[in-house]
């Protein structure tokens, strides 16, 4: 099949033309059951030579984990038994508490400076991740993400200036700073 250029899509219709009208696609990773395709964006081990936070990991610091949810109770009733009919669709993602440590992500290049975070633990969950994670873009803290379509925390909307980095990708930083239990991640996403 023959791909559609950016010039012969329409122009959007609810979407700002600045972020839908990109050459680039946007970055996306997700843990959710079954994902396809190869996310952009990567995961660092704690003390990776190319993790600018590395200094910073701990030997306590325990990790974040993969975390999956157990079997939807979505699928119709008359279906949950059938061996051949399984409904792939399973909310997953990272989890980390506060002895976990920072977790670091290497995001893609970026033309608007969009990063979102999501997280699957329900419906207005992002305000969680507001109030309980701090986030950091290379070595900034970000003192103001927003809650987004309820579960989805807005990082940064755009670059406020001109970004360089000399190893060629920009970092987010994440780090669960207090609160009780843990917290999730099941998407990340950058335009």
């Amino acid at each position: 099949k023959r791909v559609l250029t950016i010039e012969e899509l329409p122009k959007p219709r609810y979407c700002p033309e600045e972020l839908c009208s990109q050459e680039e696609p946007p970055g996306c990773s997700n843990w959710e059951v079954p994902t396809y395709g190869r996310g952009q964006i990567r995961v660092l081990e704690p003390r990776d030579s190319m993790n600018p936070f590395k200094d910073e990991a701990l030997p306590t610091d325990r990790g974040w984990q993969h975390w999956e949810a157990g079997k939807r109770q979505l699928i119709p009733k008359e279906e949950r038994n059938r061996e051949g009919c399984e409904h792939l669709d399973v909310c997953a993602g990272l989890q980390g508490d506060v002895e976990s440590g920072l977790l670091t992500f290497r995001l893609p290049r970026m033309t608007v400076g969009r990063v979102m975070v999501c997280s699957p633990d329900g419906k207005q969950a992002g305000e969680k991740l507001i109030q309980d994670v701090e986030f950091r873009i290379e070595k900034e803290i970000i003192s103001n993400p927003q809650q987004i379509y309820g579960k989805c925390v807005l990082v940064q909307e755009r670059w406020q200036a001109e970004v360089a980095d000399a190893k060629g990708h920009i970092h987010l930083g994440v780090r669960m700073r207090h609160g009780k239990g843990s917290t999730r991640i099941s998407h990340v996403m950058t335009l």
